[in-house]
């Protein structure tokens, strides 16, 4: 029986050596470029994530961003609102909308206030999103977004979103030149930000308010750092650009190549159509084809 007990211990050491080791071995940080590459996508949601927000809006209130009637020589026009539809019972919608001659201007404020508002999606924010829009006579609204110390889920947001419409083509398809910047502060002094310079167009679905039916194409580039002093740049494929169809939380299709401060280059690779609410980062190998890796990082909470 004593020998039973002493090889049941030292059984027990053994695991708990194994684990140790095993934990020490596959509990090590990502490489800079795979962390950088995980930021990117971080930033690349929460602006999604805020962009959405903003548009939820405009569709709710879709009579208040119809094209103005101007009246030459007119009276200055000025309506407020105070919203009373809204996603969240516990957000307050302010709108300012002033109409004069030939101009005009919305002011858009989402303000969940300074206690934390618990929203339908699970997340709890304060703070504020201010949106600036102004009448472009080409047929539609610019607009510049300011995230005003939005906090959600005790993570710090803060930056700008500004985006002016036009059409292209033939076809005339509806697009937005877009110009981001982001920041996210952490508790612990460390930071990221990001900045991107867009164009998004829609390639089904013009004319439609459905947005089952409306798909984005998205060009252009983008750029970031971190606290850590390590910083990249990331290009759209022209070849391989990225989908998003309206009615989805990310795109469904397209990769970005990042070439980092270091020297490394890690592409990632949003999949075929099909969604799959992950994204594929991927390291190329050396001149014989070995060291490639993948990680896939699951897009939770969008």
């Amino acid at each position: 029986m004593k020998r039973i007990k002493i090889l049941f211990v030292t059984l027990i050491i053994c695991v708990g050596i194994f684990t140790f080791c095993n934990t020490k071995k596959y509990g090590t940080t990502s490489s800079p470029e795979i962390q950088a590459a995980k930021d990117a996508i971080h930033m690349e949601n929460t602006v999604g994530e805020i962009r959405g927000i903003i548009s939820y809006y405009q569709r709710l209130y879709a009579d208040v961003f119809a094209a103005p009637t101007f009246k030459a020589g007119g009276a200055e026009s000025l309506t407020r609102i105070i919203g009373t539809k809204r996603k969240d019972s516990c957000v307050n919608i302010i709108i300012e909308k002033m109409t004069v001659d030939d101009s005009a201007t919305i002011k858009l404020t989402i303000d969940y206030g300074a206690f934390g508002c618990a929203c339908t999606d699970g997340k709890t924010r304060k703070g504020s999103i201010v949106n600036l829009y102004s009448w472009m006579k080409a047929g539609g609204w610019s607009k510049e977004s300011t995230i005003d110390n939005l906090i959600v889920n005790g993570e710090i947001q803060s930056g700008t979103i500004s985006s002016s419409f036009g059409v292209t083509g033939v076809d005339k398809h509806h697009n937005w030149t877009e110009k981001t910047t982001m920041k996210i502060p952490a508790k612990d002094g460390t930071w990221k930000e990001w900045s991107a310079i867009r164009n998004r167009e829609i390639i089904k679905g013009n004319g439609t308010s459905d947005l089952n039916k409306i798909v984005f194409k998205i060009t252009g580039s983008s750029k970031g750092s971190n606290s850590a002093g390590f910083s990249y740049s990331s290009k759209i494929q022209a070849d391989n650009p990225l989908i998003k169809p309206a009615n989805y939380s990310t795109f469904t299709k397209g990769t970005m190549v990042m070439t980092n401060s270091n020297g490394k280059t890690v592409t990632l690779d949003y999949g075929d159509v099909t969604y799959k609410n992950e994204i594929m980062i991927k390291t190329p190998g050396d001149k014989n084809g070995k060291g490639a890796t993948t990680t896939n990082v699951k897009l939770v909470g969008i």
